[in-house]
């Protein structure tokens, strides 16, 4: 009976113990954000002290520093591995908190260091970098309200910029330049406007960053600092809008340099691509803009009068021509698909003409309808042979509603011969019986 009774006493403290245990882990957050084991002073002081102080902490414990050995001690000075306060003295090179004009040296001290970042892969030139950024300049000459390090990368919580969750992943960058470049006040100061954040967010490039563009990589637009630089960060020169364009358009870019626009730039520094294309916001181009007046449309510069806008009536009228065509026989294209019909040659001219379409595109950069000629040939061709097939279907569904139609009529007669047939035979019946 004594046993029976240990036994439950003992079942009892393990259920008793198992739920102390899920509730520490509730309220605590979860085992894994508790305080870590580490005899280093600095950190378990800020965690004991709790609010601001445990932000830091906590900060560190989650960061890439901790991770390979960053203490404390190299940012700030001082002896963690004591815990009087003698350990913030000057004795130990204490330094508290760095001001602005101090950070960039200071994390320059272990970044610019080719041996240490070798090991971690790490580029060492962003101190220097800095320094040529409109950032850097600002700050060299006193002004600190620029970002330093810590702006962008944060102060105790720095993670790998790989990290989702870090403030400079790729697709965070935008929400950390707007901590500073969207605050009125703090721009009004630099003459600058506060609304590119919410500009970039409706153009296309932004678009497609947060994911509201189907079947585009986020990963591979555009953000901020892929236009102006990371850690030389500055608004592109006049001359260097198309070179920067040019990064991700090559393709663009070489077209727009053989055409006057590109050579216009050469000359007077317009037109640049964010003339017609926007900046921050730059939405989808359309053919539209070839004749428009609005602004960034060919007709807000060019009278319709001259060479040029008539140029681009032309370029209007052959791509419309390719996309139309193109949009109604995709459109065949999909309905086709439904009916498991034979749609190999139509499938191939449909791919074949978005091809051409696509090549076009970029060519109109030249702003010469001449150079669309092949490129028309060889889509004239595919639509010749995507029609041809879509009238192959439409013959074949014409025959078959033919055959349809006459197996209903050959049908609909016999049955009226079946009935004329059961009335004569019911007639003749009663012909008989009278």
């Amino acid at each position: 009976m004594m046993r029976e009774n240990r036994s439950k006493r003992n079942v009892a403290a393990v259920v008793l113990c198992v739920i102390l245990l899920m509730c520490g882990v509730i309220f605590t957050g979860g085992i894994a954000h508790g305080k870590v084991e580490t005899d280093n002073s600095c950190y378990n002081c800020h965690y004991q002290l709790g609010g601001r102080m445990k932000v830091s902490a906590d900060g560190w414990e989650k960061s890439i520093h901790r991770k390979v050995g960053i203490t404390c001690d190299v940012c700030h000075g001082g002896n963690p591995y004591i815990t009087s306060e003698d350990s913030m003295s000057e004795k130990y090179n204490f330094r508290g908190v760095p001001t602005p004009f101090e950070i960039p040296e200071l994390c320059g001290s272990c970044h610019s260091d080719v041996k240490m970042m070798k090991q971690y892969n790490l580029r060492t030139d962003q101190w220097e970098e800095y320094k040529t950024s409109q950032h850097g300049i600002l700050l060299a000459q006193g002004d600190p309200n620029v970002a330093t390090c810590v702006s962008c990368h944060g102060t105790h919580e720095i993670r790998k910029k790989s990290d989702p969750l870090s403030s400079v992943f790729h697709t965070n960058v935008p929400e950390t330049c707007a901590k500073c470049h969207a605050n009125e006040e703090l721009m009004s100061k630099y003459g600058i406007p506060a609304n590119q954040y919410d500009l970039y967010r409706k153009g296309y490039h932004g678009k497609i960053l947060y994911g509201e563009v189907e079947g585009k990589n986020p990963l591979l637009v555009p953000n901020c600092a892929t236009c102006h630089g990371i850690h030389g960060a500055r608004p592109p020169g006049v001359e260097e809008v198309p070179n920067v364009c040019g990064n991700c358009h090559s393709n663009i870019y070489e077209y727009f340099r053989m055409g006057p626009h590109g050579e216009a730039v050469k000359e007077t520094g317009e037109p640049r691509c964010v003339d017609c294309h926007g900046n921050h916001k730059n939405d989808l181009p359309t053919p539209a803009m070839f004749d428009g007046s609005e602004e960034g449309h060919c007709g807000y510069c060019h009278d319709e009068s001259e060479e040029a806008y008539k140029v681009g009536q032309e370029l209007k009228e052959k791509i419309l021509f390719v996309q139309e065509k193109l949009e109604e026989l995709t459109g065949v294209l999909e309905e086709a698909k439904k009916t498991g019909k034979f749609i190999d040659r139509l499938e191939s001219a449909v791919t074949e003409l978005s091809a051409q379409f696509v090549q076009m595109r970029p060519k109109t950069h030249a702003l010469n309808p001449g150079i669309l000629r092949r490129n028309l040939i060889d889509a004239d061709d595919q639509i010749r042979i995507a029609e041809e097939e879509v009238e192959k279907m439409r013959a074949q569904d014409r025959l078959r509603v033919r055959v349809a139609l006459a197996g209903s009529g050959l049908f609909l007669i016999l049955g009226l011969l079946f009935v004329a047939k059961l009335f004569q035979v019911r007639r003749e019946e009663g012909d008989r019986e009278e």
